[in-house]
């Protein structure tokens, strides 16, 4: 009986002995840095000056001028491609704001060649996603950093409308313009309802967003047609 179980052993023994082992599962490449807080700051554009998490992608090629004019301090002076941050900030007053000034600096000019117009549009609303992204990397350091950030958002808006209407392409126009009104949330109703024939005059139908304008109740659709025809008599200026 003993050797039974000997021989049954030495039999288990040999099988297990026979089964391949696995093979080893390779290590994984590592890289070392060679310090992290020199890649971070190396990294990191020259107008993030807070710890703030920010949705965008910094874009490289923004410069800032130290000694230049800080609009909303202490964020320097941005500059992009010829163009200085603080020419093209919006200047709201009693009566104007942040959003209807902007279509005033930003106005779509007919005596001007379209695509230098787009490529001015377009270099400033780089300058505002930079400015946006300095802003929240301060966060609540910064005073009145909420309103920052929706004055800089909404101007971002206004100039995806006006760049849609340059472009002449009708959907983009629509939904830029439902956008623009969103973020239009300071504007009165006569002021959207101006936002609004900017993009007829463009070529859209604007019946659905003056129907929206009547929901506000504080101008009714009938209002908004009369003075669409009243516009409609005037002659168009060369810029709006």
């Amino acid at each position: 009986m003993i050797l039974h179980y000997d021989i049954l052993y030495l039999c288990t023994l040999t099988i297990v002995l026979a089964i391949p082992s696995p093979a080893p599962h390779p290590f994984p490449k590592i890289e070392v840095a060679e310090s992290d807080e020199i890649a971070i700051f190396n990294a990191k554009p020259c107008f993030i000056l807070g710890p703030g998490r920010v949705p965008f992608k910094p874009n490289p090629e923004v410069t800032c001028i130290e000694d230049g004019v800080r609009m909303i301090p202490p964020i320097p002076e941005l500059s992009y491609k010829g163009i200085n941050y603080s020419a093209i900030h919006y200047r709201p007053n009693l009566i104007t704001t942040p959003v209807m000034s902007a279509f005033q600096i930003f106005a779509i000019d007919n005596t001007k060649r379209v695509p230098e117009q787009i490529t001015f549009l377009t270099n400033s609303r780089e300058l505002y996603i930079s400015m946006d992204i300095a802003i929240r990397s301060l966060g609540n350091q910064l005073p009145y950093s909420g309103g920052h950030v929706r004055n800089s958002r909404a101007i971002s808006k206004v100039l995806d409308f006006q760049i849609a209407r340059l472009e002449a392409k009708i959907p983009a126009i629509e939904k830029a313009l439902e956008n623009m009104l969103n973020y239009c949330a300071n504007c009165s109703v006569k002021e959207r309802f101006d936002i609004i024939m900017r993009a007829g005059e463009s070529g859209i139908i604007v019946d659905r967003f003056l129907d929206n304008l009547d929901k506000i109740g504080c101008l009714t659709k009938d209002q908004c047609e009369e003075e669409k025809k009243k516009l409609n008599t005037v002659k168009k200026p060369p810029s709006r």
